[in-house]
């Protein structure tokens, strides 16, 4: 039998083959990202205390989310979500950018520089952490205090007094690599008659740069920073790792917070109410940056 006959013998055109190759990663990601979703969707409209299996599961429709609002904690958490997603990611573009504009040039040892300064991106995300935390801003044994030292300047323990900065400073250094790839291969997209009929016109540096390359990488920085948010809007990993979201809840965030209601309180139905606000947060934010996506590329 054909082909063509074993698919109209299921009612089905031959232009439906290409399309059912599909099917297997298409059932793979609903069973791997939505059944999971819908699941947590249930709990949240659940009261669920798991040190309480005497109450059992009741239906409590939309009581967790309006618990959340009255919470002082999830207000915090919401603010620092933002806070630090909105401070990473404009520290990777500051510093990205010029490093970017470095590894541009032509210089020996380039691929070797290159290779160190993404190696940042490459570690754990539970590794960088330890490292920075031990290593680097330890009050007694890091490197950060020996150099205060050397420079007659007081000892501060930074996870301690600085607890929001450190856990920006330690996110930003894994991302500033992954924007500067992006931004580099946006500079390395850019034909080289543009900026060499530029130079014969009578720009210099600093006009090549504002009137041809900045509005060249406006694509690259909105994907870059799309990539970046929706990654970095669900921190934890450095969180936990440092300071467990103290000193009291200071540097606590949304995706944390779900963590410490789930295995902390034990509160099944309220954690999977923050994961989904979570998750409608990330999706909102992507969707505003994809047409903002749109619009520049309508304009490039």
């Amino acid at each position: 039998m054909s082909k063509k006959k074993r698919l109209r013998k299921f009612g089905l055109s031959s232009s439906w083959e290409p399309k059912l190759f599909l099917l297997p990663p298409l059932l793979y990601l609903l069973l791997v990202t939505q059944v999971p979703f819908v699941i947590t969707l249930y709990y949240s409209t659940q009261s669920w205390n798991m040190l309480r299996p005497d109450i059992g599961i009741k239906f409590v429709g939309f009581q967790n989310y309006v618990r959340l609002l009255s919470d002082p904690v999830f207000l915090i958490a919401v603010k620092n979500t933002f806070f630090f997603t909105g401070a990473i990611v404009v520290s990777s573009v500051v510093f990205g950018l010029p490093i970017a504009i470095l590894m541009n040039r032509d210089f020996p040892l380039r691929g070797l520089c290159r290779t160190l300064i993404i190696s940042p991106f490459l570690v754990m995300p539970t590794i960088s952490p330890i490292i920075w935390k031990n290593m680097i801003f330890h009050p007694v044994f890091g490197l950060l205090p020996y150099l205060f030292s050397l420079l007659k300047i007081s000892q501060v323990d930074m996870i301690a007094k600085y607890s929001r900065l450190s856990i920006i400073i330690i996110t930003a250094w894994q991302w500033i690599p992954f924007m500067m790839l992006i931004l580099l291969a946006g500079m390395q997209s850019l034909p080289k008659e543009i900026t060499e009929a530029a130079r014969i016109d009578g720009a210099n540096a600093t006009k090549e740069f504002f009137y041809i390359v900045l509005p060249h990488l406006r694509v690259h920085l909105l994907i870059g920073a799309l990539l970046e948010i929706i990654l970095i809007l669900p921190l934890f990993d450095q969180i936990f790792m440092t300071t467990y979201g103290g000193p009291g809840f200071a540097t606590i965030n949304l995706m944390f917070d779900a963590y410490r209601v789930a295995f902390q309180e034990y509160q099944i139905g309220a954690a999977a109410s923050l994961g989904v606000i979570n998750v409608i947060i990330i999706i909102t934010i992507g969707m505003l940056l994809v047409q903002v996506l749109k619009r520049v590329k309508m304009e490039v």
